[in-house]
């Protein structure tokens, strides 16, 4: 009975020590979040009226989707091809590409980052390969561009979105995959009726997860991108380091939560028939 006493005890401890760094890491400051971006200019306006009355910060919001979205779709698009290859790999090159996939968490965004800055400069690698191969006669605008933001944005999220999508790979029975080529079903069909619709949670998980990181960009589109580049990240530190109105950065930055919050259900709901037709 002291026995199961004391692990009660060390059990409560532990939740409590729980629910307070809960609330003091993430409720208490998104409480004064909140309440500082309700606060009222001199014209009686809060935050939100500010963004929502402001084509500037609206346009800012719409290029953040639009960039978000886009580098959600081309890392999954790389990424789910380089999970099912290791998923199908064996032995020491199945190793290999799993350290492959760890060693880029070592790396900081910001030389990768600068990484890009020199491949994709006038004179780097990609400018003198369409040169000498006669694809363009001057160098391309590269650097400073859109482009340039979601490919450095897509380099940085694709091994996060790799793994969820592997793991989801190595839970399915692969006992399935044999049944089904034995009723006389091919690779393809047997991929897009089987293996794709059983490793939709991964998918769904990656999607979200790459959205969610995608959104709150800072450094890169500050690097990397022109001025028609910005992300809402960009517009908050403007608005703490330059105008000094952590109201409006309050507000932007409980716009930009909303936004991802929502999308979060609507993501995960897109797998609910895959998921029930695999069962």
């Amino acid at each position: 009975m002291a026995t199961i006493k004391k692990l009660s005890s060390v059990r409560n401890l532990l939740l409590l020590a729980v629910i307070a760094i809960f609330t003091v890491g993430l409720v208490i400051p998104f409480v004064g979040l909140v309440s500082r971006s309700l606060e009222t200019d001199a014209s009686g306006d809060n935050a939100y009226i500010q963004i929502f009355n402001n084509s500037g910060y609206m346009s800012v919001i719409a290029t953040s989707a639009v960039i978000a979205v886009t580098t959600t779709i081309f890392t999954i698009a790389l990424a789910y091809p380089f999970a099912y290859y290791i998923w199908n790999s064996q032995g020491t090159l199945k190793l290999l590409l799993l350290g492959a996939l760890i060693v880029p968490f070592f790396t900081s965004i910001v030389v990768k980052n600068f990484s890009w800055t020199v491949i994709l400069e006038n004179s780097g690698p990609i400018n003198k390969a369409l040169i000498s191969l006669g694809i363009v006669s001057e160098p391309i605008q590269l650097l400073f561009t859109r482009f340039a933001v979601i490919v450095a944005m897509v380099h940085y999220l694709l091994p996060i979105a790799v793994v969820p999508i592997y793991v989801a790979l190595n839970g399915i029975d692969r006992s399935l995959i044999k049944a089904s080529r034995s009723l006389g079903a091919g690779r393809a069909r047997t991929f897009t009726s089987v293996t794709f619709p059983l490793s939709g949670p991964g998918v769904a998980t990656s999607s979200v997860t790459v959205f969610v990181l995608a959104a709150g960009f800072y450094v890169t589109p500050a690097l990397l991108g022109g001025r028609g580049d910005r992300m809402v990240a960009n517009l908050i530190d403007d608005a703490i380091n330059k105008l000094n109105r952590l109201d409006t950065a309050s507000g932007l930055a409980i716009v930009v939560g909303v936004v991802v919050l929502i999308s979060i259900p609507i993501a995960l709901r897109q797998i609910s028939p895959r998921k029930e037709g695999a069962k």
